[in-house]
């Protein structure tokens, strides 16, 4: 079901002219890392902060990106 979601909804994007899709998730969400890896998505930066460990008790957000 992740992957035809996925799927769908970067056919609409390139449908309307983007040329590169991007996605943000929380470290350590081996399930989200996998869906999107297996959509074609790779690692594109992070960011780890203090407030983000404190809020949600995770290191920071990985955002991962691929073209469409």
């Amino acid at each position: 079901m992740t992957e035809a979601l996925l799927a769908a909804e970067l056919d609409v994007a390139r449908a309307a002219g983007f040329k590169r899709a991007q996605i943000s998730f929380l470290i350590g969400n081996d399930r989200a890392e996998k869906a999107y890896a297996k959509a074609g998505f790779t690692f594109a930066d992070e960011k780890r902060t203090a407030d983000i460990e404190t809020a949600m008790g995770v290191p920071g957000i990985w955002r991962f990106a691929r073209e469409l």
